[in-house]
């Protein structure tokens, strides 16, 4: 882990006030008229704090901190990430540079998929890699198939004589 030694910079001006970000996530702004400091709280959008800079789009806290730390924004095919999880602890020491695709690894439509198998009466199991191409091919919605497999519904229009339909164990 890099150190990180913990200052302020200015990343946008408006008119009337002046906006800045410490590497600690804290965002602070200055009437540009009387002096005065305050801190600013972050919104909240999708669990992700963002700032809210006059006459721009919203940026997300941990970009503003990757800037002051570093120098340049992320570009299109980087993703700053939290080494905890946490989004909400935007602390430089918190934070580090991922490319998309490696994010893509991990949290991309196959990563939590789990084979579905559906065995008709007297006839040799077929198993398909997901839920949705299992839908698919049943002719049913996703949603619909997610449920039954959860055991949400017991009089579905899955349920037929000598049908069995399951999730394969991961192993």
């Amino acid at each position: 882990m890099k150190h990180y030694e913990h200052f302020q910079v200015l990343i946008a001006t408006t008119r009337r006030k002046q906006y800045y970000c410490s590497t600690k996530g804290d965002v602070y702004t200055i009437d540009r008229f009387s002096g005065k400091k305050f801190k600013l709280h972050p919104n909240i959008k999708d669990g992700k704090p963002r700032i809210s800079i006059h006459d721009t789009k919203d940026p997300y806290l941990k970009h503003c901190v990757w800037y002051v730390a570093t120098g340049h924004w992320p570009t299109i095919d980087e993703n700053v990430v939290p080494l905890d999880g946490n989004e909400l602890n935007c602390n430089i020491t918190n934070l580090k540079i991922v490319d998309k695709r490696e994010v893509a690894k991990v949290t991309g439509p196959m990563s939590q998929s789990q084979v579905v198998v559906v065995q008709e009466y007297k006839k040799e199991p077929i198993e398909y890699r997901s839920v949705r191409q299992a839908a698919k091919a049943l002719y049913v919605s996703y949603q619909t198939l997610l449920d039954y497999l959860k055991g949400k519904y017991k009089n579905s229009v899955l349920k037929k004589y000598g049908r069995r339909i399951y999730l394969k164990e991961r192993r």
